[in-house]
């Protein structure tokens, strides 16, 4: 089975997975307040997932949006102002300080309290990225000793599984406003409950099975461009869609090389097996 894993890198476009509904290929999502397409109006983080009936669900900021690709309008959602966390199914967790909120496409079907919420995940140290079919919740912790781990949490019992340590690079600052190519590994919870580990030294994929066995990916080739005039200009541009604009002359940090990917753009699992990357743009 692991196999057919593979990891697909990817810039803006997503390939069509073969289960789910999503279309067109090439569709075009508008504000529903403008006539613009929407992804001249998103802010950062973004994050997307695909609904049964085939519309999508965005992620926007603070703002959470139903698009549908057959009349090209997204519209926003009332009261959704909390971190979106996916859960098996069309079920989505929206996680505020006052407690979770359960809502399946988008009709809420229950409530966590904060006083149960608190005993799963904490608010200062973990951050949920998803629960498998089992009811296991996929989270990402910082410890006092400046370590992340990804854990799962037993939705029941609280109990706690270490399943990994996540390395990153230390954010370098050289009068810039920004961080460049920081490298954080960071994971993704597939459909059918398998785990993706993105490695960054070899740049990799690691998958644990449903089962909890361990797939370890072979080093992923990437273009070995230099960080040149040109290349730091594209990077440059690439992240003032998010950040404000900062002056390539004030940042002293620039790698020697363009980064494989860049923390902070989660990756996705797709439901056919495969993991999509985010990776950065370059003149290429």
């Amino acid at each position: 089975m692991w196999l057919i894993r593979a990891l697909f890198v990817c810039a803006l476009a997503l390939q069509q997975p073969t289960t789910g509904s999503l279309r067109p290929v090439n569709g075009t999502l508008r504000d529903s307040l403008s006539e613009r397409p929407l992804d001249q109006n998103l802010e950062a983080p973004r994050g997307i997932r695909e609904l049964s009936d085939g519309t999508v669900l965005v992620q926007d900021g603070r703002r959470a949006l139903i698009g549908n690709f057959d009349s090209g309008g997204a519209e926003a959602l009332p009261m959704l102002t909390g971190k979106l966390v996916q859960l098996p199914g069309d079920t989505t967790i929206e996680i505020r300080a006052s407690g979770w909120t359960f809502f399946t496409g988008t009709k809420t079907v229950g409530a966590l309290p904060p006083e149960v919420s608190m005993k799963l995940v904490n608010r200062q140290t973990d951050v949920p990225y998803g629960a498998n079919a089992s009811g296991s919740l996929l989270i990402v912790t910082h410890s006092s000793d400046d370590t992340y781990s990804a854990v799962l949490v037993n939705r029941t019992t609280a109990a706690r599984e270490i399943l990994t340590t996540l390395a990153f690079d230390e954010i370098k600052r050289g009068g810039g406003s920004r961080p460049v190519c920081k490298l954080a590994e960071t994971v993704v919870l597939a459909p059918d409950g398998w785990i993706g580990v993105l490695r960054k030294d070899p740049y990799r994929v690691d998958w644990r099975t449903a089962t909890g066995e361990w797939v370890h990916g072979a080093p992923i080739p990437y273009p070995q461009l230099p960080m040149n005039d040109q290349e730091k200009k594209v990077y440059l541009e690439w992240r003032d869609r998010d950040y404000p604009t900062t002056n390539a002359d004030n940042v002293r940090s620039w790698p020697k090389q363009v980064c494989p990917w860049v923390g902070g753009f989660a990756p996705l699992a797709t439901p056919d097996g495969k993991m999509l990357v985010y990776r950065v743009p370059t003149t290429a």
